[in-house]
């Protein structure tokens, strides 16, 4: 065989392999359109959803670091979950009487909740979300959580439900806890920002009257200050 036969026989040969390769490529392509315009729609549907009453997610050391659930599912690594745990890390914070307020508090979410490597609620996102490790909430709440290493809420922000009124409230609490500067929104009319410590507060801002924190017969607008003796210093513009 000559040299421009034998080069036209490889050239043959590629040709036939490209052809190839695009008819099969083709008829994949084809298929595809074919199986998803025949699919019915609800079996269509199916095929992206996933259905599961609850996921973990474990560290490489098998520990559970993020819960998921409608409401999220017990886990023995959780210190919220596990009463032993909870009064080994906390009772030494509070009265004796902890361990039998503690068994009222909610603990689980519907939402997320991430972990740390000791067990540690650290980030929760739900609606609701659970209750501090302090005490109840006046009202469910649905919003984001943020607590320090030692499983206390250090902050927070959501819309809590208080006998039927809402509050959008964002608060920074201090290393226990308590509130330390709360800005708030609420449907009575209550807006404005107030700072704690200990037994002294400070609040700007609006209040309708013979509200929570003036307690004063008439609509508030101003500045007030507080501290274990009471009033300290007021500015109310709406004062008769």
């Amino acid at each position: 065989m000559n040299d421009v036969s034998h080069n036209q026989l490889k050239s043959l040969r590629l040709k036939f392999w490209i052809l190839a390769l695009y008819s099969i490529a083709l008829t994949v392509f084809v298929g595809m359109l074919y199986t998803k315009e025949n699919v019915p729609e609800a079996i269509a549907k199916k095929q992206d959803v996933i259905r599961a009453k609850g996921i973990i997610i474990e560290d490489e050391k098998g520990k559970d670091r993020i819960l998921i659930g409608a409401p999220t599912l017990y886990s023995k690594y959780r210190v919220r979950d596990n009463h032993n745990l909870a009064m080994k890390a906390w009772r030494g914070d509070f009265p004796k009487e902890y361990s039998d307020w503690y068994k009222e508090y909610e603990h689980s979410a519907n939402g997320i909740i991430f972990l740390d490597e000791k067990g540690f609620d650290r980030i929760v996102i739900g609606n609701d979300v659970p209750d501090p490790n302090i005490g109840k909430r006046i009202g469910p709440s649905t919003g984001i959580l943020i607590n320090d290493q030692r499983g206390f809420e250090r902050s927070g922000y959501g819309l809590l439900n208080v006998e039927g009124e809402n509050r959008m409230t964002l608060g920074l609490d201090t290393d226990h806890g308590a509130e330390g500067l709360v800005l708030t929104v609420q449907d009575d009319g209550f807006t404005g920002i107030v700072t704690s410590d200990q037994n002294r507060s400070i609040f700007l801002g609006k209040a309708p009257s013979k509200n929570w924190f003036t307690g004063n017969e008439f609509p508030y607008y101003g500045l007030m200050i507080k501290d274990s003796s009471g009033v300290v210093y007021d500015l109310n513009s709406e004062k008769k």
